[in-house]
């Protein structure tokens, strides 16, 4: 198999070389932070915690792995412009880069499945194994996807450094029947998979879009009609998950066309630039997809501002009378409920000696404002705070006298109050 050689990369001026390594490296830790949003989101938020979404997480993760495997070797070679004379690291690149972009192909091919059962399926969906079973999937996602990387390190197949590639992957120069065996389970079959549902999907909308805005749905069982409104809903959000499996093929395409080029036609020169050109498009694929989730989904982007929220109240902090208390009060996390026509508040907090402690507050329903009322069971003394409750978030913050700041909050008596300066 001839290749040429790669101008574009080799016989570039110093400066040129330096900006896109730069790029690598900022692109590699975006990627990094944005998987780690998309996962920190769900897990924070319980309204996201459903099927759909830990599959997208379990494609997070795996995006995740392989930028901080893959990508820095990547980086490592380019700057360098030469391979690691290290075999065993080679292998574990080689290895990583297999296991986690398997583990991400099957992961989109699963969520285009789950797609097209819950829209095509919807009324069987609640009770379906994918729905009620969503970890054995994933699972078995990963133990797949071991089985096929270990191939390599087993001697059927093996892994090499691609030079235009810039890294260890799946060699050439082995057992050709693995590398068409692996193409066709990790590529071929996702991608049909991916196209099948999408298809199905698409003819749906299409033959529902005109009556989707002004449909109504006259059932006497509330059960199937929420399922047949959800139905309607899933239509809406699939486009979201339809473009990242758009932009999953155009990043992974190229690779797998050129692959398969040089295995079936030796006798084409492919240029180097081709090469590491498509090694980028596969690179990039792993930065995308948490873009996608996140801009096109505004479920994401709510999960967004509710987890900006409870990283900032739980800096909040309940300031101790100094007269008696010598402590500070750490707010840790809150719980808040309503109960009929009051709202009733559950607080953890934790003390200077680590010891975790609750308060339980009832207020009225409509009430902004209300004094915390502290009891340290070891001394006894009365800490009084202002508590805002604003959309199931609480704010703690430190107690003002009526002489700085007209106080929002239901005055109390000074004389019963033993943080009052008489």
């Amino acid at each position: 198999m001839n290749t040429t050689t790669s101008p574009t990369y080799d016989n570039l001026p110093f400066s040129a070389k330096l900006w896109l390594s730069l790029l690598l490296i900022l692109l590699n830790v975006f990627t990094v932070v944005a998987n780690l949003l998309v996962i920190g989101i769900v897990l924070a938020n319980h309204r996201l915690r459903k099927c759909t979404n830990y599959l997208v997480v379990n494609l997070s993760c795996a995006d995740l792995l392989f930028a901080c495997t893959s990508f820095p070797f990547v980086i490592g070679s380019f700057v360098n412009n030469k391979q690691s004379t290290d075999f065993n690291l080679c292998q574990f690149v080689g290895f990583s880069d297999s296991f986690y972009a398997t583990s991400a192909s099957f992961s989109v091919a699963i969520i285009a499945y789950e797609r097209y059962y819950s829209i095509i399926h919807c009324l069987h969906y609640e009770q379906s194994m994918m729905n009620r079973n969503t970890k054995p999937v994933i699972v078995a996602v990963w133990i797949a996807s071991l089985l096929i990387s270990l191939a390599p390190l087993l001697k059927w197949g093996g892994f090499g450094y691609e030079r235009y590639q810039y890294k260890c992957t799946l060699s050439l120069t082995y057992d050709k029947g693995y590398f068409f065996l692996k193409i066709i389970v990790t590529f071929l079959i996702p991608l049909t998979v991916m196209l099948v549902c999408y298809n199905w999907i698409f003819l749906v909308a299409k033959r529902h879009a005109a009556s989707i805005t002004n449909i109504e749905i006259r059932v006497q069982n509330d059960v199937v009609h929420g399922m047949q409104r959800n139905k309607l809903n899933k239509k809406h959000h699939t486009g979201s998950v339809f473009i990242t499996i758009v932009v999953y093929i155009v990043c992974w395409l190229p690779i797998n066309i050129l692959y398969l080029v040089r295995n079936l036609k030796p006798s084409i020169t492919i240029p180097g630039a081709a090469l590491t050109a498509s090694c980028m498009l596969s690179l990039l694929s792993s930065g995308v997809n948490p873009i996608v989730y996140a801009l096109c989904t505004g479920k994401f982007r709510k999960g967004i501002t509710r987890l900006c929220n409870k990283m900032r109240s739980r800096k909040r902090s309940v300031a101790p009378c100094k007269r008696n208390s010598p402590g500070t009060w750490t707010l840790s996390s809150a719980r808040f409920s309503r109960r009929g026509s009051t709202s009733h508040a559950k607080f953890f907090y934790r003390s200077e000696n680590n010891v975790d402690k609750t308060i339980e507050l009832d207020t009225a329903a409509k009430q902004t404002g209300v004094l915390l009322d502290v009891q340290n069971l070891e001394k006894g003394p009365r800490l009084l705070s202002p508590i805002e409750i604003n959309d199931n978030f609480l704010t703690v913050s430190k107690r003002t006298s009526p002489t700085e700041t007209k106080p929002r909050y239901p005055e109390t008596d000074s004389t019963n109050n033993p943080c009052h300066n008489n």
